[in-house]
């Protein structure tokens, strides 16, 4: 235990190097504007500036992606925070002085979270089960790649096609840290959570925060006289990564007690579907796609926010008194009717003339680029980042993005062109910071289908009525405090616009989902996508909302009656939904009986010592990215272990994935069978020339080959060249050169 405890206490120093590094760059982006300069999302920052360097340069064909040049970035990057530093250094040492308290709530919010769910981990830390191998094999086959694309693990001679930027990050943070995979592995989910839930705090300090920022103005770092943001952030970090949905609760007014409550059910409960949320990702611990972009669209809701701001101020706009509901829906749909009505060619060369005229201008100096612009362009790298790490993503927040932008529109219609010309920055900088990822990717995409299969009602109450409910309650306030106020503030904006951007999430996959390989579940995989970013919204604004609860605004704008209601339905909302997390961890976890540390591969060293042997083996023994042959079975076991906790290609790993990443079955059925050969006729023309064909290196033959193989050959496998290694009953047999 005193090793895991020296592991996570040096990724802590690691991540608060991080911290330390990027803050002079938020102090300057996000100083004037956000309570806490941009600190909750320091350490993404960092981490974002490492592995998109790394990433792009790597796919250039520079082979950059390793160690040596990772801490290479890190030292230039170091150099130019300090340089800012310097630059900034009254300002940042007043803004400690008066920040303080906010950073160290942060913090504790951070270092709680990172260290609660290693040390949870360290008492299962099986890198095993769900899609564990699939997430470990991307981060392990990115380790030994030091250009990109890299290689597929599990389909020799083809690249990887999926988004896997996020596992990307994951090999940066193994290769900075310098541990193995199977350790580093967990040591990241305590890091995701631990970034879940200080951006979360942040984000929701900062709504808070717009409230209390219009009443004084000047620009100085004043003092926060009240907990308000603080509550706000507590709840919202806490929320955000522990509470569940309204399933529970249901079950136990249901049968009036938890007994044989399964806590998975919480994300099955609609038939056929699919409806997770944060908590429960954490709980079973697989390093997937949505869990990955976490962080990420956080960081996108975080500069959204900011982008409205900038948007409202550069408009020199902001007077409700101006809003005419009517003037302004037929001034939009009049516009809408025109631009429908023009030719695609007139307006790419309109859009051409307005980029042309624009750069003219900014070079005769008649015009400046405007805050929202260089916002915009941050929102678009996000978003960039957003296709190469879970695509899905990238399409909700873009949704987000448009219903904020038809909030303002209807506000007034002068925001159009303002909006018109953000779009198009949003668009150029996602297309070109997503340009590594798309040029290599094939669509598995079988389109847009309308659903056939519907939610009954009372179900889609159960999960979601909750946070609906108090949803809707904090749009009210927000529209009351904007009324109030005569202005339209950027946090109420962005509050609407998420709660009506929730509703269409949930309501969606009743109505169309994206047609995969799963035709027993249609709608599974889009309402997982869609339902999880409604969650993490609804949160955010429900926090938001029990933030204010106490803000001298909200008390002017709404009555008596409405502040009880209010007060009532977030006590009854936390009762509701805050202790799922309970029963996940107690069941998942078996009670934290037993602690077994943070070695992700341990499980396989008890259950097939020779194989654990043999793939330490591997990795100690071989140079580069060698091929290395191993028995094919499906998905969701234990097979491909060897290709998953070495990086290196096999033949065919999983074999339903592949089926889902390469769009048919055609290719998996055909290397099945082709595998299955040289096991079993290792010595027959066919499988000699498949050696050649696939650059075979290694015959990996341990207890999943002599399972699946009935016919395995041994003694001809041995002809073909040497074993290299033999532990057990498992042996590594090098092919020789002649063969390849």
């Amino acid at each position: 235990m005193i090793t895991d405890l020296s592991l996570i206490a040096l990724s802590w120093v690691v991540l608060m190097s991080w911290q330390l590094v990027s803050f002079p760059i938020t102090f300057k982006l996000y100083a004037n504007k956000a309570a806490d300069a941009g600190w909750g999302f320091g350490r993404l920052v960092t981490w974002l500036l490492l592995s998109t360097s790394i990433w792009f340069l790597a796919h250039l064909g520079i082979p950059v992606n390793q160690s040596f040049f990772i801490y290479s970035f890190f030292f230039l990057l170091s150099v130019s925070a300090d340089f800012i530093l310097r630059r900034n250094f009254s300002q940042i040492k007043k803004f400690f002085a008066k920040r303080w308290k906010l950073i160290v709530t942060q913090e504790l919010i951070f270092i709680t979270f990172f260290v609660f769910l290693c040390l949870v981990r360290a008492h299962q830390p099986r890198v095993e089960g769900l899609e564990k191998f699939m997430d470990v094999g991307f981060i392990a086959g990115y380790l030994n790649s030091p250009t990109l694309p890299a290689e597929d693990i599990w389909l020799a001679g083809e690249k990887i096609n999926y988004y896997t930027f996020g596992h990307f990050m994951g090999a940066i943070f193994t290769q900075f840290i310098a541990t193995p995979v199977e350790v580093s592995y967990n040591l990241l989910l305590g890091m995701i959570m631990g970034m879940v839930a200080i951006q979360a705090a942040s984000i929701s300090l900062n709504l808070v925060y717009s409230i209390q920022r219009s009443k004084y103005k000047t620009p100085k770092f004043y003092t926060l006289k009240n907990l308000t943001g603080i509550k706000a952030a507590i709840l919202g970090g806490v929320l955000l990564v522990l509470a569940g949905n309204g399933h529970a609760t249901w079950y136990f007014l249901s049968n009036g007690s938890f007994d044989g409550y399964w806590y998975p059910d919480a994300t099955r409960f609609i038939e056929r579907t699919i409806h997770e949320f944060p908590a429960y990702s954490f709980i079973v611990s697989d390093l997937h796609a949505h869990v990955w972009g976490m962080p990420l669209v956080l960081f996108i809701l975080f500069n959204i926010y900011f982008w409205i701001d900038d948007l409202i101020l550069d408009n020199h706009d902001a007077n409700w008194d101006n809003f005419k509901i009517g003037k302004q829906l037929s001034l939009f749909f009049n516009n809408v009717l025109k631009l429908l009505q023009t030719k695609a060619t007139v307006a790419f060369a309109y859009l051409k003339g307005k980029l042309l005229s624009f750069l003219s201008d900014l070079k005769a100096g008649k015009t400046v680029v405007k805050n929202s612009h260089s916002k915009s362009i941050i929102v678009g790298v996000l978003l960039g980042l957003a296709i190469s790490t879970s695509t899905w993503d990238f399409l909700i927040y873009s949704l987000l993005l448009g219903v904020a932008g038809l909030i303002l529109i209807f506000k007034n219609i002068h925001y159009l062109n303002s909006l018109f010309f953000c779009a198009v920055l949003m668009i150029v900088a996602a297309l070109i910071t997503a340009s590594p990822w798309l040029l290599n990717f094939v669509s598995i995409s079988e389109g847009v289908q309308w659903a056939y299969e519907r939610s009954p009602l009372w179900q889609l109450l159960v999960l979601w009525g909750p946070h609906v409910l108090v949803s809707i309650v904090a749009l009210l306030a927000a529209v009351k405090i904007s009324k109030k106020s005569s202005t339209i503030s950027a946090s109420n904006t962005l509050i609407v616009a998420m709660v009506f951007t929730s509703v269409i999430l949930l309501i969606l996959p009743e109505l169309i989902f994206m047609k995969d390989i799963y035709p027993d579940h249609p709608r599974a995989n889009t309402m997982f996508k869609l339902t999880f970013q409604a969650f993490m919204m609804m949160t955010l604004v429900i926090s938001w909302l029990g933030g204010i609860l106490g803000d001298a605004r909200f008390k002017k704008a709404t009555s008596a009656g409405f502040q009880i209601l209010t007060k009532s339905l977030i006590t009854i909302f936390i009762i509701w939904v805050g202790y799922y997390s309970f029963f996940g961890y107690r069941d998942f976890y078996g009670r934290l009986d037993t602690y077994r540390g943070l070695d992700g591969l341990a499980w396989l060293q008890a259950d097939a010592p020779g194989d654990y042997e043999g793939i330490l083996w591997l990795r100690e023994n071989t140079v580069g990215r060698p091929v290395v042959l191993e028995a094919v079975g499906e998905s969701y076991t234990t097979y491909a272990g060897v290709s998953s906790f070495t990086g290196f290609p096999t033949v065919l790993g999983w074999r339903v994935h592949q089926w889902l990443w390469r769009g048919g079955f055609d290719i998996p059925a055909q290397r099945t069978e082709e595998v299955r050969e040289i096991y079993e006729n290792p010595n027959s023309l066919k499988s000699k020339s498949l050696l050649r064909q696939y650059q075979i290196n290694y015959i990996f033959v341990g207890s999943k080959e002599m399972e699946t193989y009935d016919n395995l050959d041994y003694l001809g496998l041995e002809n073909l060249g040497k074993i290299t290694f033999q532990s057990e009953n498992t042996r590594i047999i090098e092919v020789g050169d002649q063969l390849l």
